[in-house]
């Protein structure tokens, strides 16, 4: 019994597993015109690499964010030394472009480290949107580099921030073109620590940029400012989108209480479940072992739901007192899992249709009987006088009588007739 139940999980755990497998460990948004996670081991998805003064441009698989490899850019302790990777869009009225951005030290006093963005050309252009990060000797500051109204390289500041070595940071930039309705925005957050559309860490409006297109997107090192700063910077995860990308989800689904309609053995039941996710629900695998072993269901469409109820009906076995788990299992759209706890039923047998008890009949209360009217005694009537008593005629014989007196006279003489008859003829 032990041994089919370690089966039993093992085979779960692999058909999981095997999801989980040939899942993309990427976003994939049909809004996207460019993305790498370097799985290639080069720059084979980028248009061409530039570099300059002993800077490089390396695979990391030492340094990866995602996957098994990720972008580095070597810097050389050379003075403005730059070394980059390019690609062309196809050009666009606005374009989002995000990445995750590790650099192996910060930069010293004086000194700043520009690391991607937007641009209108290669090599020449003009910075449309690049972030970097700026040291004046007492802060730390991010900072985007913007065009506007023909004046090139417009600097605006963050906040001074806690800046760490050694860390990932989800890094996007956003070029809107426009003559006086041009944007550049900017989001910047620690790896895990969320950040919405709506709440960009730098926004800059009203913008004259339509005068110079929307066209490369680059990843890459350019230390300004004449300081000598060696330093390794990099990448992964990069997303070039016409709509906002965010940071990678990390966060999986909550998924509450998993609740029976009924405990019944044999019969129906509808197991309930509500499941929760920040970027959206898009599927729910009910499982349990109502046959003894456990059999995950056909997955429940859960239509990218942030908030999502998921109901699974079939029939409970017939064993009383048996005892069925439950698990629900969800996955949000970026391939996040999580698993409920797991909830114990115990099949009670049905019980028995009572008998209804037919309610006593009322005995009607007679109505009452009217009590009579007292009869009137009625008036005595007077004694009539006495009849004088008549004298008594003979009694004569019944009529019957008569009757037999005759037939018995017929009778004698109709024998005396016989005698003589015969007295004749005896002479």
């Amino acid at each position: 019994m032990k041994r089919a139940k370690a089966l039993t999980a093992i085979l779960l755990t692999l058909s999981i597993a095997v999801t989980l497998l040939f899942s993309s460990t990427q976003q994939v948004f049909a809004a996207t015109v460019f993305a790498d996670g370097y799985e290639t081991q080069d720059y084979s998805a980028w248009t061409d690499i530039i570099e300059s003064s002993g800077s490089t441009m390396q695979i990391s698989t030492t340094e990866m964010f995602a996957g098994d490899y990720a972008a580095e850019c070597v810097m050389s302790s050379a003075w403005s030394t730059y070394a980059f990777a390019y690609y062309n869009v196809t050009v666009q009225n606005t374009l989002y472009h995000r990445e995750y951005i590790r650099i192996s030290a910060l930069p010293p006093a004086g000194a700043q480290l520009d690391l991607f963005g937007i641009m209108d050309q290669q090599a020449t252009g003009s910075h449309l949107g690049t972030l970097a990060i700026d040291n004046d000797g007492t802060d730390y500051r991010w900072i985007v580099k913007y065009y506007n109204s023909t004046v090139e390289d417009n600097l605006e500041y963050s906040t001074a921030v806690d800046l760490k070595a050694d860390t990932w940071y989800y890094l996007e930039v956003m070029v809107k073109s426009g003559s006086g309705t041009g944007q550049v925005s900017a989001w910047i957050a620690e790896n895990g620590t969320d950040i919405q559309a709506a709440t960009p860490t730098i926004n800059l409006a009203n913008i004259v940029n339509d005068d110079c297109p929307i066209q490369i997107v680059f990843f890459g090192g350019y230390v300004a400012y004449g300081a000598s700063y060696p330093v390794h910077i990099f990448s992964d995860a990069v997303v070039a989108s016409t709509t906002w990308v965010g940071p990678v989800d990390i966060t999986s689904p909550t998924v509450g209480a998993v609740t029976a309609s009924g405990t019944t053995a044999g019969a129906q039941v509808s197991l309930s479940c509500s499941v929760n996710d920040n970027r959206g629900v898009d599927f729910v695998i009910p499982s349990w072992n109502n046959t003894g072993t456990w059999v995950n269901q056909t997955a429940i469409d859960a239509s990218n739901s942030l908030s999502y109820s998921a109901t699974f009906s079939s029939t409970w076995n017939n064993n009383n007192g048996s005892v069925v788990s439950v698990i629900f299992y969800a996955n949000d759209t970026s391939n996040n899992w999580v698993a409920s706890n797991k909830y114990n039923f115990t099949l009670a047998a049905t019980e028995p249709t009572p008998t209804p008890t037919p309610p006593p009949t009322p005995t009607p209360t007679p109505e009452p009987t009217a009590t009579p009217e007292p009869t009137a005694t009625p008036e005595p009537t007077a004694t009539p006088e006495p009849t004088a008593t008549p004298t008594p005629a003979p009694a004569g014989l019944p009529t019957g009588a008569l009757y037999a007196i005759a037939i018995i006279g017929v009778i004698f003489a109709l024998a005396a007739t016989a005698i003589l008859i015969i007295l004749r003829r005896s002479k």
